[in-house]
């Protein structure tokens, strides 16, 4: 994908998000996302320390509602749809789906 020019890492993004009357500005980084069939494939990386109980519903407790800002993020700059969320866990070293 990167080679291909469908990979794109650290990407600044800032958008107004309605709050009753007003309009709250939202700024981070997304991580990574991907281009795949005209859609977008998302992912954040994680280094928390984790409970050895449940480790992966931790990370999307805390992570689920920033990724689903980015989702929306990317959606409204880019035209393309979110088609999947993962969460990438450095601690675990693995991916975790987080759901739409």
């Amino acid at each position: 994908a990167e080679k291909e020019g469908r990979l794109y890492k650290e990407q600044p993004f800032v958008m107004g998000v309605p709050v009753r009357e007003d309009f709250l500005l939202v700024q981070g980084i997304i991580d990574a996302f991907l281009e795949e069939d005209g859609e977008l494939v998302l992912w954040d990386y994680k280094t928390d320390r984790v409970p050895e109980t449940n480790p992966r519903e931790y990370l999307i407790g805390m992570y689920q509602e920033q990724l689903h800002q980015y989702r929306n993020a990317l959606e409204q700059s880019r035209g393309q749809r979110v088609k999947e969320i993962w969460i990438y866990s450095v601690t675990l070293g693995e991916l975790i789906p987080v759901p739409m």
